[in-house]
């Protein structure tokens, strides 16, 4: 999950300002290994993130879902915007006020 997270490349659209995991690998039993990232940084970095997304492999898989395929694996991320003032929760449930306009992803793998 690391991996898939780094592969994005975020730094290219702003400043990751939060990760986050939990799942069977980290803390939560039975939960599938998840990583959230939350990048912040101008008006442009919410849309240019959806559009790297095709290039990065990914197909969209629904409503702020897009899909990975790699042999019988697959990576899920949902994609939602975050506007400046805007609030996202870390994996305690705690809230924080984005600063800037970016994006919130989540990660997990299946298979």
């Amino acid at each position: 999950m690391n991996q898939a997270a780094k592969s994005l490349h975020l730094s290219k659209y702003g400043h990751v300002v939060y990760t986050g995991h939990y799942g069977s690998a980290h803390r939560i039993e039975g939960s599938p290994p998840t990583v959230i990232k939350v990048v912040l940084g101008d008006n442009a970095t919410y849309a240019s993130l959806l559009a790297a997304l095709p290039e990065d492999g990914y197909q969209p898989d629904g409503a702020d879902e897009w899909l990975l395929k790699y042999g019988k694996s697959s990576i899920d991320l949902r994609v939602l915007e975050l506007k400046s003032g805007g609030t996202y929760n870390d994996i305690d449930g705690k809230s924080h006020a984005a600063k800037a306009p970016g994006a919130y992803l989540s990660m997990n793998s299946s298979g």
